[in-house]
């Protein structure tokens, strides 16, 4: 079976179930900055529009991948414009309630539609979910790197390091038991 849900705006990025497969979430990028949040019926397939349809992240926070806690219903999503990381708890109905978001670290100008500088992109929790890795991608000055944040009580981030890399950062991967992070 095939189904599908037109989302308001363009440039939705991708769809990720939630661990219990009873929602998913789509997260909207670039200046369609957007987080919608359908309701899943792993019976049939169908995915349903939950009201509001959308969750409104903050405005040019550019939510791009999403990631769940192992553990808590806490769902993280890379910002491509903000450059850090948005924590939103997951209500028993689906719905996110946001939460203090983390920056990496600060942009040296405004974001641009089209401008190829620093963007947020992939990121993963480890299994035992205390840490949370997110990839900073920087066309504009070679400054790739990976952040890495403490998970802390009810899910909140704290900045722990910053590792410069050498190549494009595209994809985040983690072993099941929490081995190297790396490229895809």
């Amino acid at each position: 079976m095939v189904t599908s849900l037109k989302t308001p705006n363009r440039e939705a990025h991708g769809i990720l179930t939630m661990p219990d497969n009873r929602f998913v979430n789509i997260p909207g990028v670039k200046n369609n900055n957007a987080l919608y949040q359908p309701a899943f019926d792993e019976t049939t397939g169908r995915l349903n529009s939950l009201e509001p349809v959308d969750a409104q992240p903050p405005v040019m926070f550019g939510p791009r991948q999403v990631v769940y806690h192992p553990s808590m219903p806490i769902a993280y999503l890379s910002n491509e414009q903000q450059l850090g990381v948005s924590v939103y708890q997951i209500g028993d109905d689906g719905q996110l309630i946001g939460l203090p978001h983390a920056m990496t670290r600060p942009r040296r100008s405004p974001f641009e539609a089209g401008k190829r500088d620093p963007h947020a992109s992939s990121l993963v929790v480890s299994p035992d979910g205390k840490w949370l890795f997110v990839a900073v991608r920087d066309f504009g000055e070679d400054e790739y790197s990976g952040f890495t944040f403490r998970i802390g009580a009810e899910g909140k981030l704290s900045l722990e390091a910053r590792t410069r890399g050498g190549d494009i950062p595209v994809t985040l991967a983690m072993s099941p038991v929490g081995g190297r992070v790396g490229r895809e």
